[in-house]
Formats: structure tokens, sequence, C-alpha cells
């Protein structure tokens, strides 16, 4: 994966539908270096990360074929030390498929105003 250093503005309102109510909040722990965006080798995804002890967070995921571009997501999360992978998501059909295969378990569901987020982790 590459890491996108100085997001542009089209990079960031791409994120939107994967941040939702978010999506400023997000947008500003990217600009503070809290939280980094990354796009994949064929650039048909980007995802935005956060480091937490051992775990690489998996923020939003924002493109197509999570499938097939997974690998990226844990080359970079391997190459950097992290242990687990934890994904947030309110969409959690797209993310059974972009993961079929790979031993992920549901870790908490939480209430959301319009949709529930839900979160899984994935041990490397």
């Amino acid at each position: 994966m590459q890491r996108v250093n100085q997001p542009t503005r089209a990079q960031l309102r791409a994120l939107r539908p994967a941040t939702g109510a978010a999506h400023l909040a997000i947008t500003r722990e990217i600009q503070r270096g809290e939280s980094q965006l990354f796009t994949t080798f064929n650039r048909a995804m980007s995802v935005v990360v956060r480091p937490e002890g051992e775990t690489l967070v998996i923020v939003a995921v924002a493109g197509r074929d999570l499938f097939n571009n997974r690998i990226d997501i844990i080359n970079l999360a391997r190459a950097n030390g992290f242990r687990r992978l934890r994904f947030h998501t309110r969409h959690p059909e797209r993310l059974r498929k972009g993961l079929h295969g790979l031993n992920y378990q549901l870790i908490e569901m939480r209430p959301r105003l319009f949709s529930n987020e839900y979160v899984y982790g994935l041990e490397l």
C-alpha cells in the first residue's frame, strides 16, 4: 500500500460514504497524523488506518474489491509489526464478502442513531 501524505479534497470526499457522520472527525485525525490514508497498489481502494498498540484499526475503506485487495492491508499491518486488525463497519455484508475465508470474529455491535456499527477482529 502507498501512504498518501497530503490527501486532496477529492480523496477525502471519496471517503465520505465510508465515514458517514464521522467524516469531519476522521478528516481531522488524518490532518493531525493520528490516522493515515493509504491507497492500494492498484488504486482501487483507499483505506484509513489508525494504530492502537498491537492493533491496526481499519477506520474506513472506500473503493472496490476488498476481497482482492485485502492482502495489501494485511501486508501493511505485518510489515509494521501489528498482531491484529480491527475493522469498523456499518455494512457487515460487504466486510463478510471481502474477508471471506479468513478467521475474523465479531467483537462488538454498537447501536447508532441510523444504523449499527459492527467491530470485527482478525488475528495476524
